[in-house]
């Protein structure tokens, strides 16, 4: 469901600090008159509030604002040689099978796993990330390898792994959606979120390739467990409601933003009639649009200019309406 703002000739828009974003028509002859600075609609910046991406920090994102966020698990490596720039690593206890390598790889890995350990900034406590220079060199067998360097394990992860994303509009684009709209079948992204968990699980059969096509659709907060600033995450994380729970100040910049009217940009009252449906779902579940009636109405999307048609032949005030 959208609701649509009063955007008219003589009222440009004028939203409210806590909206996540202004309508943005183009000035031209129609309008330009019409165009104000508006300060309300300029870009959100926060003070600076840290966070933990932690189980109930990323649990919050859903149970206030309705955004599915999750940290990935299950991504697979393909071969991916450890040594070339920046791998990932992932803490195990100090116990562990070694794999077999040869003695040069496993004095490069030690080495830098080791730098990384003791002088890197990344306080991270599930992930390493290493950096290698381009000189070191290590063979693909130690893809995927685990070694022990000072007393603790690692394993060589991909580099995704642990990756903290914002799947709200992944939610609405995910290809199963067309089969999660059968009664019996959840949707594949938000179901995680219903029940009440903040992993999300790359499945078993899928091939690699569709996660290296599809993750950069998916806005990135950090990794499971670090520590990070609200004002640098992505807008689509930075909620009203996330906003007040951590107690972070927002401010829009002081030169504004040029808001332009536009002729008939009317704001919607569903209270007046005339309710149809968009394509689209808040991420609250099924159970929630049955609760918003009878202000919510199941439309056929392809029927929407035959509702435009009747809605018009029958309330038109005319004289040929019989």
């Amino acid at each position: 469901r959208l609701g649509f703002q009063e955007n008219t000739l003589s009222s440009p828009a004028r939203i409210s600090p806590t909206a996540a974003q202004c309508p943005i028509p183009k000035r031209n002859v129609v309008n330009e008159h019409s165009c104000v600075r508006q300060p309300t609609c300029g870009p959100m910046t926060f003070n600076n509030t840290y966070l933990t991406l932690d189980n109930s920090t990323i649990r919050a994102w859903y149970t206030l604002s309705y955004r599915p966020v999750y940290y990935v698990t299950g991504l697979k490596l393909r071969n991916e040689k450890p040594c070339n720039g920046v791998s990932r690593w992932w803490r195990h206890g100090e116990t562990c099978t070694e794999t077999a390598l040869d003695n040069k790889t496993i004095s490069t890995l030690t080495f830098n796993i080791g730098r990384a350990m003791n002088t890197s900034e990344d306080n991270n406590p599930y992930v390493l990330d290493v950096k290698f220079k381009p000189s070191h060199k290590c063979g693909v067998e130690a893809s995927g390898a685990w070694i022990k360097v000072n007393g603790v394990c690692w394993e060589h992860v991909h580099a995704d792994l642990y990756n903290v994303y914002d799947f709200s509009e992944w939610a609405f684009k995910h290809p199963g959606n067309i089969r999660a709209r059968q009664p019996v079948h959840p949707n594949p992204i938000l179901k995680w979120a219903q029940e009440g968990s903040i992993i999300l699980p790359f499945p078993h059969g899928d091939q690699m390739e569709r996660w290296e096509e599809y993750e950069k659709l998916f806005p990135r907060l950090g990794r499971f467990g670090d520590k990070v600033n609200f004002n640098f995450l992505p807008s689509s994380a930075q909620t009203p409601e996330m906003a007040e729970m951590l107690g972070a100040i927002g401010s829009h910049q002081d030169e504004g933003f040029e808001s332009c009217g536009s002729p008939g940009e009317a704001a919607s009252d569903p209270v007046l009639g005339h309710r149809f449906s968009l394509a689209l779902d808040d991420g609250k579940g099924d159970d929630h649009w049955q609760n918003r009636a009878p202000l919510v109405r199941d439309q056929n999307l392809k029927a929407q200019k035959t509702i435009a048609w009747y809605s018009i032949a029958f309330r038109s005030p005319d004289q040929l309406r019989q």
